[in-house]
């Protein structure tokens, strides 16, 4: 008989949060509008 069990579950939480404005310095593009337009 078959059957499925979950081994683990866990959480990852990033060393750095990024915000908008560190996010649109790095990479030269704004994302305010496409979030604007889709919310």
């Amino acid at each position: 008989m078959k059957y499925a069990k979950i081994l683990s579950s866990g959480i990852y939480i990033p060393r750095k949060i990024m915000r908008n404005d560190e996010f649109e310095k790095l990479t030269g593009t704004t994302i305010d509008p496409y979030y604007t337009e889709q919310i």
